[in-house]
Parts: structure tokens; sequence; C-alpha cells
């Protein structure tokens, strides 16, 4: 009996564990910047706001290397992640003509007001790709 009680709490807590292993291998984009908007706001968290276009080819590298990375991933947890297509509809439209989109990729980081943060070292809106050790750093920067 004790040895069948012992397999079963070793197996629920191994389940339990490669859940929540799980649940960090991507980053939870929102796809609606009213909603990351409110989001930021109750959590009092940054917003970090990817625009792109499903034509442009280092928006799909941000989505297939820098996205995928795993402590980019530990690190957008800190954060409001919204994805938005600048192309798709109005909110894009909307957002690109906002914040001056010229070039795709474009990321920003957010306060919950909807302000660009300021970055002492690193500067907190990227135009273009940058691989993820290189990205991660205006992340933290965002973050102080």
């Amino acid at each position: 009996m004790n040895k069948i009680f012992t397999a079963i709490i070793v197996i629920s807590f191994t389940m339990i564990s490669s859940l929540n292993i799980y649940s960090n291998t991507s980053i939870k984009w929102l796809n609606n910047f009213e909603q990351a908007l409110s989001i930021a706001k109750s959590e009092n968290k940054p917003i970090m706001l990817f625009i792109h276009t499903t034509w442009c080819g280092w928006c799909r590298e941000y989505e297939n290397v820098t996205f995928k990375d795993k402590d980019i991933i530990k690190e957008a947890q800190n954060f409001v992640p919204v994805e938005i297509d600048a192309e798709k509809d109005a909110e894009g439209t909307s957002l690109r003509s906002r914040y001056n989109i010229r070039a795709y990729p474009t990321v920003l980081f957010l306060d919950p007001s909807d302000n660009i943060l300021d970055g002492r070292e690193y500067k907190l809106r990227i135009d273009g790709y940058l691989q993820p050790h290189i990205f991660i750093q205006p992340m933290k920067e965002a973050l102080k």
C-alpha cells in the first residue's frame, strides 16, 4: 500500500512539474493593444509591443529565433507582450501612425500609460532585428 501511495505522489509531482515547465516554453502574446494596456495598468507591468507584417523576413526571425530563446521567454514574463500586424486592421494602422513606425520589425517598450520608456543605457525603441543575447539588454533596461 505504501509503495502505491508513494508511486502516486511521485507521478503526480512529475506531471505537475512537467506542466509548469511546458507553460513557460513560449511567450504568451496578446493581439489586442487596448487589452494589453488594460492588463498593464491593472498589473503595473510594462508592455513589450512587437509590430510586424506578414511579408517581413526579419519579423519571422524574431518569431523563430529571438522570441523562442529561453532567456527571452523568461524575461518576457515581466511584461505584457502584445504583437500587432501593422497592416492587418485598423488597430495596426493606428499604432503605426501613433508611434511613427517606418520599418519592420519594431519593438517598443511602453509604460502602462502608453509612453515609450526611456532607457539610460539601451534604446527602448528597436527598429529592426536583434539577436537574443542583444535583445535581452533593452528588456532588462525597461524593467529598471
